[in-house]
């Protein structure tokens, strides 16, 4: 097991808080891999660590459980789950879909006010990348694409966040095997998407950010496992994109 010496214990009041601080810490962990893929989580060990009862602890592992970052059979501890090609496969596949479904609702109503905020988001993000300050450049990432499906509705948008921040463990991988460059992949069809927007041609726009996703998607494959065929990402792709809109 990973000895979680740096993990300091959590000063909330039993509850409800408890449990939602305790699911906070744990799953920031695993999506920044401080706890890494395949570790054993002892309850006690964890609960000794946090400062906390078991009671909240089993909770927020069993959150954790349903949005598919550790996996638990009976009466045998909980582990972080691991990299699979096919997990990573779905994954991309769906985050298509849903954040294609997310950007159709909510780019018609993006001002030129928000375009000009992703673009800052876009530079900021080049800055800290050549820096290679890769946590900087995540969180800039994942607010502009949050930018594009902001307008999805909460039901909506809780999916899509889901999916968007349990592929992070992918991407934080694939970074670490392009030093020096992993941030450029993906900048020109960032800027693609803002330029479909600012042209009001929505439908391109849509079409660009499930493109790139889905060459997000293949590129780390491509890494861990280019073996695998990306049939869940290929199908999402062929459900969503307008073929006039893909470049050949």
């Amino acid at each position: 097991m990973v000895q979680l010496r740096d993990m300091e214990p959590l000063d909330l009041p039993e509850g409800r808080r408890t449990i939602g601080a305790v699911h906070a810490r744990l799953r920031e962990m695993i999506l920044s891999g401080g706890i890494g893929p395949g570790t054993v989580l002892s309850q006690v060990e964890l609960a000794r660590m946090l400062g906390v009862s078991r009671t909240p602890l089993r909770e927020a592992l069993r959150m954790l459980q349903e949005e598919g970052l550790i996996e638990a059979e009976p009466n045998r501890r909980a582990r972080v789950t691991g990299f699979s090609p096919q997990d990573l496969d779905s994954l991309y596949g769906a985050r298509v879909a849903l954040e294609t479904l997310g950007a159709s609702i909510t780019m018609p109503r993006l001002t030129e006010h928000d375009l000009d905020q992703a673009e800052a988001l876009l530079d900021h993000m080049r800055v800290v990348g050549e820096q290679d300050e890769f946590d900087a450049w995540q969180e800039a990432h994942r607010a502009f694409h949050r930018r594009f499906v902001d307008h999805a509705g909460d039901q909506l948008l809780r999916l899509i966040i889901v999916q968007a921040e349990r592929s992070e463990r992918y991407l934080r991988t694939y970074r670490m095997n392009l030093p020096g460059t992993w941030w450029t992949a993906g900048d020109s069809s960032h800027r693609a998407i803002i330029a479909a927007c600012r042209d009001q041609r929505l439908d391109l726009a849509k079409d660009e950010l499930a493109k790139h996703v889905a060459r997000t998607a293949l590129a780390v494959l491509a890494e861990i496992a280019p073996e695998q065929e990306p049939v869940a990402v290929r199908a999402a792709l062929k459900l969503v994109v307008n073929p006039s809109n893909v470049r050949r």
